[in-house]
């Protein structure tokens, strides 16, 4: 697998994907609370909305690692340009 800069396309499709994931869950969290007053009263809008935040940290959170370049990567790179 090529790469550059310490990343490579795997690690750009995980960074998409969780990129995706949070502006979905995102999106999903702001129609929720705008329509809050249109949900059936058996639904725990409340719960729900604090379930998709803890989704959002987890994504938020998965995403940093994949955003950080590979170090040992870029440390072999610079070895073998001396």
């Amino acid at each position: 697998m090529e790469k550059a800069f310490g990343y490579s396309q795997m690690k750009f499709n995980y960074i998409t994907d969780y990129a995706n994931d949070i502006a979905e869950r995102s999106v999903q969290l702001e129609m929720a609370w705008s329509n809050r007053d249109n949900f059936k009263s058996e639904i725990d809008v409340q719960e729900w909305m604090k379930n998709q935040v803890e989704a959002l940290e987890m994504s938020m959170r998965e995403l940093s690692k994949y955003l950080k370049p590979d170090k040992d990567y870029i440390k072999q790179e610079q070895a073998n340009e001396s």
